[in-house]
Parts: structure tokens; sequence; C-alpha cells
């Protein structure tokens, strides 16, 4: 298989592997929240309700032979697909299945850990499992490197979706942006609980001066699956507002990564 196809079949696996309903919280947050928002000038956020309205031409380019071949395939299909240049055919489809029987879905197998991955398969497939999943991210970050966040708004959701949804610790994603909103740089600030607040809101500030960066846009993953911010996510995030402010550094927005869906702070009015 190559390269190319094997990228296809990863691609593909984020339009099937997550086909979960919405829990409760996740139905009722975004139908409180179903109301348009005027955009700031120096970013464009999306309407809770209508996500990131994706134009015409990039809803077009979603369509064919990828659109078909999603409704076909299951994520088990495109994994033992995704095994075949390091496995004998015979052995694919099993370590396929012991792979979802562990983690559940392709996503979650793509970004587990080497060591998590190693209790399941051998060494071969976690190598070529995790420099699929490192070329996908890095394919992606291509994507909103060197342009302006303002008309990328799909592949940075796309992109933090892909680094956060399936960690099973709580992880705060920064980006840090020059005047043109095209990305200077993308760092985890924190991960598990976040109570030292004071202290990465140091950290923030310190890297986006270090940077030059003229706007930071956050994101941070909720495990549970429940995309609402809570309070403290958003006092905390006021907070941080407060301070870059008063370096004249603008902080654009806050997602919040839950299990199928990524919902905006600033588009909720929370911020």
């Amino acid at each position: 298989m190559s390269v190319k196809a094997a990228m296809d079949n990863v691609s593909l696996a984020l339009s099937v592997s997550d086909e979960i309903p919405p829990s409760p919280g996740e139905a009722n947050a975004l139908g409180r929240h179903r109301l348009p928002v005027q955009a700031s000038p120096e970013l464009i956020v999306p309407s809770a309700g209508e996500g990131l309205n994706r134009t015409a031409d990039s809803a077009a380019a979603q369509t064919g032979a990828l659109e078909l071949a999603s409704q076909a395939l299951t994520g088990g299909e495109i994994l033992r697909r995704l095994l075949s240049p390091v496995l004998a055919e015979s052995d694919t489809g099993r370590s396929a299945d012991k792979l979802l029987a562990r983690f559940g879905t392709l996503g979650a197998v793509l970004s587990a850990d080497a060591m998590q991955l190693g209790d399941v398969v051998g060494n071969a497939v976690v190598d070529h499992l995790q420099i699929t999943y490192l070329a996908l991210q890095r394919a992606l970050r291509e994507q909103i490197q060197d342009r302006p966040i303002i008309g990328s708004w799909p592949a940075l959701e796309e992109y933090a979706a892909i680094k956060l949804r399936y960690s099973s610790d709580e992880k705060l994603l920064a980006l840090f942006l020059d005047r043109g909103n095209g990305l200077i740089h993308e760092e985890c600030m924190e991960q598990g609980a976040f109570d030292q607040t004071p202290r990465y809101c140091r950290e923030i500030v310190r890297r986006a001066l270090e940077l030059h960066a003229h706007a930071v846009a956050l994101a941070h993953n909720h495990p549970a699956g429940d995309p609402v911010p809570s309070r403290a996510d958003v006092e905390i995030t006021k907070r941080i507002i407060v301070v870059l402010s008063n370096l004249e550094i603008v902080l654009h927005d806050h997602a919040v990564v839950g299990r199928n869906t990524i919902v905006s702070m600033r588009s909720m009015h929370l911020i």
C-alpha cells in the first residue's frame, strides 16, 4: 500500500470512527446555544449551532470517492487496510480486532501511546501506527501553518480534535498567532487537572512574549465527552484574557473539545 493510500485510510477513519450519538449533555448544550454570533473584527468564530459554516467549495471537496467509501467501510476495515503494509494478510484482521477491543474506536487506536499499543501488538505495528498518526497531525498542521486563522477554522477544529479528543487526560493547547492571525507556534501548556491557574497563566503570557505573539487561541478537552465549558473553565479564561490584554495581546477564543463536538466560548457569549 502506498503512503498516499495509507493517509487516505487515516483521513477516512476520522469520518467513520466517531459516529456516536451526542451525549445528553452535549445535545442539551448545543440546543441552548443555537443563536448566531457577531464575529469580532480580528477573528471569525463559528455559531454554536451552525458549526464552522464550511463554504460550498469545501463542501464539494468533501464529496466524491472518499465520501462514498466512508459509507461502506467500517473503522475495523480501515484499520485492517492500514495494517496491511506491516502484517501478513492473515494477521491483519486478528490484530485489528484486538486493537479495537482494547481501545474502542479507530481514532483512539491511532492516538494511543506506544506503551498502550505495545500491550496489544508488536513493535512493527506500534511504529507504523504512530508514524501514521504523526504524519496525519503534521499534514493537518500544514493546513493552518502560515495561513490566517480567520480563513482556517475548519482545519483548526480538525487539528484540535485530533490532538485532544482521545486523550485520557485533560490538556490545554495554546496556539500563538502573529499580527495577521497566522500560526507561529502550538504548545501544550497544561496536562491533568487545571488546579495551578496562576502558574500556567504566567506560562501562557511568557510564551506569548517570547514568541512575539499578537494573539492567542486556546483549546482544551473534556475526557468525559461533554463539551460544555465549566464555570471554572470560563473564569480561568477570563483571567487569562485580562492578563493578556494588559500586554495588548488578544485572546481570540477558547474551544472545548468533547467526544463528537467542539464548542466555542466566544460563540456561546461566555467570554
